[in-house]
């Protein structure tokens, strides 16, 4: 049986930039701005940069990471199960967040010694699509940055 995880919206994150703006006011979901400032003054070019480095730093690169995705605890636009159709591909979801995480390259720190990463036009060049399931996975990091705020209502 699947569980049913309730979350406050204060616990919901929504990547705000271009189409997600209206839906973290109309929902009061927290905002994602990858282009916002990194947290805590640390040096990194932007807040995705810092997500992204703290992911590989604090699970990828120690092997602190499992994706367990199955027919049962995936559902992508109403559909429950771990494949999804790209062009005329079935894909499998664990293997596109794999190779999302893969097309994102460290960069030379820029001139104020900033860290950097690729930028997503040039994820979608070696991807083919849109990094979107890793950007899932990196927004996650999110929460690790932020105060906790509201508390996650779990059942069945």
């Amino acid at each position: 049986f699947p569980v049913t995880i309730r979350l406050s919206a204060s616990n919901t994150l929504i990547d705000a930039d271009g189409v997600g703006t209206d839906t973290v006011r109309q929902g009061s979901y927290r905002g994602f701005h990858g282009g916002d400032k990194a947290i805590k003054k640390e040096m990194y070019k932007n807040l995705k940069t810092q997500c992204y480095y703290k992911l590989a730093e604090e699970n990828i690169n120690i092997s602190n990471i499992k994706l367990n995705v199955n027919n049962s605890n995936v559902k992508i636009d109403g559909v429950i199960g771990s494949t999804i159709k790209i062009g005329q591909n079935l894909k499998n979801i664990r293997d596109l967040i794999i190779e999302d995480l893969r097309a994102v390259k460290r960069m030379s720190d820029d001139l104020d010694g900033k860290k950097e990463t690729n930028d997503k036009d040039q994820q979608k060049v070696i991807l083919g699509r849109s990094p979107d399931f890793g950007d899932t996975i990196m927004m996650r990091k999110y929460f690790d940055l932020t105060p906790k705020v509201g508390i996650p209502i779990y059942y069945q």
